[in-house]
């Protein structure tokens, strides 16, 4: 999840659903390095989305972080997260045995 950059500008001050997508991503990336790989492992993404109207601030999260060929991912709607500042969770696969660049299509 994005806590606590969901609140970095303050209470009240919280990033938005592209802010928050992204600052998933990069630490989802960053979790990928530290065990040896990169953003490229990463295989599945499940996105919860407190707001499905917002699913275009996701797609523009990965466009921005992620190469192609993206992911397989699963997009859901769901009622409410643990923190109510928070509009996204997103939970990722990585393989480090595999890279999405060398799959074949």
């Amino acid at each position: 999840t994005a806590h606590p950059a969901a609140s970095a500008g303050g209470p009240g001050q919280g990033l938005d659903t592209l802010g928050q997508a992204l600052d998933c991503l990069r630490k989802i990336g960053l979790l990928a390095e530290a065990a040896g790989g990169s953003r490229d492992n990463v295989m599945k993404l499940v996105v919860y989305l407190t707001d499905i109207a917002n699913k275009d601030a996701v797609a523009a999260a990965r466009r921005q972080l992620l190469a192609a060929p993206y992911p397989a991912s699963t997009l859901v709607a769901v009622k409410a997260l643990v923190r109510p500042e928070l509009t996204i969770e997103i939970d990722a696969t990585i393989r480090l045995d595999a890279r999405r660049s060398t799959l074949a299509p």
